[in-house]
């Protein structure tokens, strides 16, 4: 039989597991982000819409 303890270590560690998977993909996101603004062939009006979705993405 699991206990309170047992649950609330399971909880806590998969807490953890999502906060790493979070920080993972703000990772991957932003560095998607700046490869897309490495294009040679983007307008000033596209980088500047990437660089305000980048920023918008941010403010969490």
């Amino acid at each position: 039989m699991t206990n309170d303890g047992d649950i609330y270590a399971e909880i806590i560690l998969l807490k953890q597991e999502l906060e790493d998977y979070k920080q993972r993909t703000d990772l991957a996101i932003r560095y998607t982000f700046d490869l897309l603004m490495t294009a040679e062939n983007l307008s000033e009006q596209q980088r500047l819409m990437i660089a305000q979705i980048k920023d918008s993405l941010s403010d969490d």
